[in-house]
């Protein structure tokens, strides 16, 4: 089943189950989340073991560093929820 899953995905197993983790923390800072939770707890939430493995694996998913990333997410979602509130 592993090596399905890497034919269909050309990822490792442990990539694409950072992808999926690294998506939960995504939705989870669309969320808010962030607001009160620290980083570790949004990792940690995750399913990453550790702060380092969660930046390893976001820089390796967006191409960019969390601290920069993050702004970015936190920006789209307050935009969001600002033009949801005019509709």
């Amino acid at each position: 089943m592993i090596n399905n899953l890497d034919a269909c995905t050309a990822k490792s197993f442990r990539s694409y189950l950072n992808t999926l983790l690294i998506q939960h923390a995504t939705d989870l800072l669309h969320e808010g989340t962030h607001l009160t939770t620290s980083i570790e707890g949004i990792a940690e939430r995750s399913g990453f073991k550790s702060k380092s493995i969660f930046y390893a694996a976001f820089k390796e998913e967006y191409d960019m560093t969390l601290r920069s990333g993050s702004r970015s997410i936190c920006r789209e979602s307050s935009l969001n929820q600002d033009y949801s509130s005019v509709a």
